[in-house]
């Protein structure tokens, strides 16, 4: 029961109406502005999103390679909105699994609070890394930005409900009760 409610929570996060309407705005305003083809790229990945979220509300993982797909179009997506203030690298170690499953949403999660909380309107040239490396059995993900830092964004009031970390930590709570590796 506890895991459904999650799913059902984690699907309801991905499908932030915010973004949505950003995305879609975005979108507009390439298309007012003669830019077809750039308009119709963004297009395809905002549809490649929302057909991802569609389709997996009923799981609560996904490939590894699955969840970086998602990251990347999501980070092209808020770069658009962004007006390009930000770049993003995902580097991965050479014997990284692609096909091993993470809780999905697990790494967009930790993008997204780079991206509202790191980097306030003005700054320009801010940079997301998402980092995976395989250690032994273990799985190492890092999101790490070059943003304003904690204390300058608690300073700045961008805190957000928490809701997305609090909801990935719980998925990682139950995952550990019933996997010990």
């Amino acid at each position: 029961n506890e895991l459904i409610k999650m799913q059902i929570s984690a699907v309801l996060k991905e499908l932030d109406p915010h973004f949505t309407f950003n995305a879609i705005s975005s979108i507009g305003y390439l298309i007012m502005q003669g830019e077809k083809e750039e308009a119709y790229t963004y297009l395809t990945r905002l549809s490649s999103l929302l057909r991802t979220i569609l389709y997996d509300g009923t799981t609560i993982g996904r490939a590894l390679s699955d969840e970086l797909d998602f990251v990347r179009n999501y980070c092209e997506l808020q770069k658009l909105r962004f007006e390009g203030k930000f770049t993003y690298n995902i580097i991965l170690a050479e014997n990284t699994e692609i096909y091993r499953e993470v809780p999905k949403m697990a790494i967009q999660i930790f993008v997204e609070n780079s991206l509202k909380h790191g980097f306030n309107g003005e700054m320009k040239g801010g940079v997301i890394d998402i980092i995976v490396s395989q250690i032994d059995d273990l799985m190492e993900i890092i999101v790490r930005d070059n943003g304003i830092g904690r204390a300058a964004s608690q300073k700045l009031n961008t805190m957000g409900t928490g809701h997305g970390i609090r909801t990935i930590k719980r998925i990682f709570e139950i995952m550990n009760n019933y996997n010990t590796e």
